[in-house]
């Protein structure tokens, strides 16, 4: 697909995650993650990994977030329907 994900555990014992994708064409995924948070390398904004919901200026828009499974030792990434 040529896209960057980046995975990351939302808490303790979740089970059911949500990946942040793509913002602003940008590598999100190559951005600082910390306390359920991802920062955008280009500019600084903050989004919720959860929900995907944009959490600081400049950003105002909410980025893709895709449903996540883990079985075992096994991720899997419903990437059909956020």
């Amino acid at each position: 697909m040529g896209e960057h994900t980046r995975l990351a555990r939302a808490g303790p014992g979740d089970d059911q995650q949500r990946g942040s994708l793509v913002h602003d064409g940008g590598p999100l995924a190559e951005g600082e993650f910390s306390d359920g948070e991802i920062r955008c390398p280009r500019h600084g904004a903050r989004f919720d990994v959860r929900t995907g919901q944009a959490l600081s200026f400049p950003a105002i828009e909410p980025v893709a977030t895709h449903r996540t499974e883990v079985r075992g030792d096994d991720v899997y990434v419903a990437l059909g329907e956020p």
